[in-house]
């Protein structure tokens, strides 16, 4: 039985680093926070980060989609505040083709259970919906690079919520969700993100299998031109 808006909400609350994430969604982007910008949030769930960025991001307009209604229906809710600055839609990002023209693109805990052909698809989408200089950041975990490695994710994790007070059947529920070996190998999406031209490609928030990461459509600048015509990309140190 799919889990209910209820019940992803409470998957959410189960991660202990959860804050730490968005905080970090909303503070690494580089974007000045006064500055008037268009912001798109991919499966937006009830609204948690998209409330953070418009209080942030003050001259902000964020559009969100999300397919499940109930989840649509908290968020609206959430952003009431901002009724002004901010659309709902319903739609997949997975399997919709994205909107164009925006800053900055943003994801928590929606890439996960997509498969890797259709989120290396979506990365390309993302990266023809942002403007030049346009920043992505994914919030989401990440599976540790051998199954040793994993089984201490997990147990760090379980031990975090503990001492978090979160409920037992709730971290099971979560575990189910996001763990298990499902999150990505960061590895692996930093190569695909470089495939297809982001620039500045960086993980900004780590703790064990959860993670902040994303890269910055080029602008004009960033390309050198040769003499017989052709571009291409800047070296810069660490990118």
């Amino acid at each position: 039985m799919p889990a209910t808006a209820t019940e992803r909400e409470e998957d959410l609350a189960a991660v202990p680093y959860l804050p730490a994430m968005i905080e970090r969604i909303v503070t690494a982007s580089g974007i000045p926070h006064d500055r008037a910008i268009r912001i798109l949030e991919l499966a937006a769930g009830g609204g948690h980060l998209a409330e953070a960025l418009l209080r942030q991001f003050t001259n902000a307009e964020a559009t969100l989609l999300e397919p499940d209604a109930d989840l649509r229906a908290a968020a609206h809710e959430r952003l009431a505040p901002f009724a002004d600055r901010s659309q709902i839609a319903a739609a997949d990002f997975a399997n919709a083709d994205l909107p164009r023209g925006f800053d900055l693109v943003v994801s928590l805990f929606g890439f996960h259970g997509v498969d890797d052909i259709p989120r290396r698809a979506a990365y390309r989408a993302i990266y023809s919906a942002l403007l030049p200089n346009g920043v992505m950041l994914i919030g989401d975990s990440v599976r540790g690079p051998t199954e040793s490695l994993q089984a201490i994710y997990r147990e760090v994790w379980r031990r975090d919520a503990e001492r978090e007070g979160i409920a037992a059947d709730m971290l099971a529920r979560a575990e189910a969700r996001f763990g298990s070996g499902r999150g990505m190998l960061l590895t692996n999406e930093q190569a695909w993100l470089m495939n297809i031209g982001y620039r500045d490609i960086e993980v900004r928030y780590k703790n064990l299998g959860f993670a902040v990461f994303g890269g910055r459509r080029p602008v004009a600048s960033d390309f050198t031109v040769a003499e017989d015509g052709t571009a291409s990309l800047r070296r810069r140190p660490g990118r």
